[in-house]
């Protein structure tokens, strides 16, 4: 569920951070870490300003989602759709 990602961000809970790519639980987007440190600090995406607390490893993302790629792509949005009853 999108809230435990956003409270496993908020919480500092990353420890097994992939850092090859992460996921920003505000714009729902990929990007490397090369692009999450050019970010300063801020998610890389383009009119997407939240700070690396909203930044989640893709391997807590995959957990939910295990039909999204191993390897995602920079700058592709990945929902993270739930439903409630």
């Amino acid at each position: 569920m999108k809230t435990t990602l956003v409270k496993q961000a908020l919480t500092g809970d990353n420890h097994d951070l992939d850092h090859r790519h992460s996921w920003c639980a505000m714009c729902e987007r990929t990007f490397s870490e090369a692009e999450w440190k050019r970010g300063a600090g801020r998610c890389p995406g383009e009119g997407c300003k939240a700070p690396h607390s909203l930044r989640v490893s893709w391997k807590a993302v995959r957990k939910e989602h295990p039909e999204y790629p191993d390897h995602p792509e920079s700058n592709a949005v990945y929902p993270f759709e739930y439903y409630s009853l």
